[in-house]
This record gives C-alpha cells, sequence and structure tokens, in this order.
C-alpha cells in the first residue's frame, strides 16, 4: 500500500510539461527507433530521451506521427520507484531534483516493440 501511495504522488508531481517548443538535446542522449507501420511498410520514429546523465531534469521528445502513441515508463534498478506514461509527438520535462543520485532505467513500448536503456542520476 505504502508504495502505491507513494507511486500515485511522484507521479502527480514529477511531470512538469509538454510543448511542441524545439530543445536542443545536449551529449549523452538516447534515441529509441520505435516501429512505426504506416500504409502496410515500416518506418522508424526517433523518441529521444536527455541528458544522461542527468540532474534535475529530463527530458522526452518523441516524433511520433500524429495519431500514435508509445508507452514510457522509469524506474530505480530495486522497483521502489516508478511511473510511466503515455506520449506522443512533442516535448516533455520531467523535474527530478526530488529523485536520489543513482541508476534509473528508461523503457519504451510500442505495439510489440520494447526497448530499454540505462540513465544515470547524478548528484548537483
Amino acid at each position: 500500500m505504502k508504495k502505491t501511495v507513494a507511486f500515485i504522488l511522484i507521479c502527480s508531481l514529477v511531470f512538469i510539461s509538454c510543448s511542441k517548443e524545439k530543445i536542443n538535446p545536449p551529449s549523452g542522449e538516447i534515441i529509441f527507433k520505435v516501429p512505426i507501420y504506416k500504409e502496410g511498410k515500416m518506418e522508424y520514429s526517433d523518441l529521444t530521451v536527455f541528458p544522461n546523465p542527468f540532474l534535475n531534469e529530463l527530458y522526452v521528445y518523441s516524433s511520433l506521427p500524429e495519431g500514435t502513441s508509445a508507452e514510457v515508463q522509469f524506474s530505480d534498478g530495486n522497483g521502489d520507484f516508478s511511473w510511466k506514461m503515455t506520449v506522443t509527438s512533442g516535448f516533455y520535462k520531467y523535474e527530478t531534483q526530488d529523485l536520489p543520485k543513482g541508476v534509473y532505467y528508461v523503457e519504451v513500448k510500442r505495439d510489440s516493440y520494447v526497448d530499454r536503456a540505462k540513465l544515470l542520476k547524478l548528484d548537483d
């Protein structure tokens, strides 16, 4: 029960904004090539998570076509912290100053596509 309550509280505080405004990612980005089936052909759209390592903010940029989405989940290595969201096209910003330093994971899912990468949170 405590994990569920903490998860809901963290989720409601962490997501800050989504916009179409372009943000130039610094070095240390993770780029997922998400498959999109369009008119019987497979194409790929980028979903980028940056920076890596991160301090107090984490960004997600999605170039998914209109009408498509992917699920993005962030978690720590112990399963004590997790939040997920559905992203469409645009930029998403997360405030991460309350997260302790350490290793985190980002997982992207769309239909049968699943990919995972490691993120590192540093002290500020």
